[in-house]
């Protein structure tokens, strides 16, 4: 799967803002707690697109979704308010 990945990130490069990288084991901290809790977080990437549709046609033929049960799941990053 590397060697799709690679291929298709240069492929999508203007797209890739940050290539990220796979992601470890999730923490909860609230104000009175801090325990280990399971997601199905496995990686990241940020990418800049006009919108999630637009994001999600360029995301179409990831290689990551070519093997069964894989999901992409897009968030969007959204700018701080300013005062």
């Amino acid at each position: 799967m590397i060697d799709g990945w690679m291929a298709w990130r240069d492929k999508n490069a203007a797209s890739i803002v940050d290539q990220g990288g796979p992601l470890g084991k999730s923490f909860r901290v609230t104000t009175t707690d801090a325990s280990p809790i399971a997601n199905d977080l496995g990686s990241f990437t940020i990418f800049q697109a006009e919108s999630q549709e637009a994001l999600a046609a360029t995301i179409k033929d990831h290689p990551h979704l070519m093997s069964a049960e894989r999901f992409i799941e897009i968030v969007e990053i959204v700018p701080m308010p300013t005062a």
